[in-house]
């Protein structure tokens, strides 16, 4: 039997009917400012993100004289309590969140469409939640016939431990942002599938990524038509660390068992001591090799910023569909 309970959030006040197909909408982005969950949440060596998001739905319908509405779900959403808190609440600063978007439209034919969708940022954590409310009704005088789909979308806050060597790419991509000192701690491996990343986009063509235990002193090759080039990555701990002249001669050898003649070496150095960098020079002066270009902390994370300056967040792509 229909259920004649009204809903706890029922959704907006639409608009007059027989209104044009027509919008208004608020497009306002919010800061990055996320250091605030740390403050919150205690923990050395994570990375807190809210890139990941969950989706709830709720769909009912309304039939009958308009003395006597009937309520029947269709629906109803898995997390109730959540559903139906106050839209825009930060659960983690305990706040009401910045309204970064608003957008109404309506349109008649043989039904009345009318939507309302938002979304909230909070400016302090960067939590955010998105909500569409949808109605779709006939243009009755006595009675009434409607179909209503409301769907929240939120922000869950997830952990990661730093070191880790699963550690998502783009949960570190956005923390560079932030905090590039991080660098000195991620695992190998994750520093590995950075540089790759980067490389990828730097040449625009393929970086394939060889390097394990024993991998003679390779780890990347980027696939060029000409030539491929052997890339060595080295994560080092300490800021005022240097790059010895022993990692260049380990590439070195590799590329003259491979006779190959262009190499690369990323290093999160501070810098490459003299004795290395008058080994490349002397042998690219020689004629030797064709390049061969060393990357401290410095020039690589120049590098990075080029192409991890987006400020495109989740609930951007959420948006942009709307």
């Amino acid at each position: 039997m229909p259920d004649t309970m009204t809903p706890t959030y029922s959704g907006w006040q639409a608009p007059p009917r027989g209104i044009p197909l027509g919008s208004s909408s608020q497009f306002e982005g919010v800061g990055n400012g996320r250091d605030v969950i740390r403050n919150i949440i205690k923990g050395e060596n994570m990375i807190y993100s809210y890139l990941d998001y969950l989706k709830d739905r709720y769909e009912y319908s309304k039939k009958g004289d308009v003395k006597d509405i009937k309520l029947e779900k269709h629906k109803l959403p898995q997390e109730i309590k959540n559903f139906y808190s106050r839209r825009g609440e930060c659960p983690l600063c305990k706040i009401h969140a910045k309204l970064v978007f608003d957008k109404s439209d309506s349109m008649t034919m043989s039904k009345d469409y009318f939507t309302l969708k938002r979304i909230w940022e909070c400016p302090k954590c960067g939590w955010w939640e998105s909500f569409e409310d949808s109605i779709e009704e006939y243009d009755y005088i006595t009675k009434v016939d409607s179909y209503h789909i409301e769907e929240l979308n939120y922000a869950i806050l997830k952990k990661f431990d730093e070191k880790d060597k699963d550690l998502p790419l783009d949960v570190l991509l956005e923390e560079l942002k932030k905090n590039q000192d991080i660098l000195y701690d991620i695992h190998f491996y994750k520093m590995e599938k950075l540089v790759q990343h980067v490389f990828t986009q730097y040449f625009n063509c393929e970086v394939k990524h060889v390097g394990k235990t024993a991998d003679g002193g390779k780890d990347l090759i980027i696939v060029q038509k000409d030539e491929p080039i052997l890339v060595q990555v080295k994560r080092r701990t300490k800021k005022d660390g240097t790059e010895s002249v022993s990692t260049v001669r380990d590439l070195l050898g590799t590329m003259f068992i491979e006779n190959k003649r262009k190499g690369i070496i990323v290093s999160t150095a501070d810098h490459f001591t003299k004795p290395s960098i008058k080994v490349r020079d002397d042998l690219i002066n020689e004629k030797r090799l064709d390049m061969f270009e060393l990357y401290d902390i410095e020039r690589f994370c120049s590098m990075l910023d080029l192409y991890n300056k987006t400020d495109e967040k989740t609930w951007h792509k959420i948006a942009s569909k709307w």
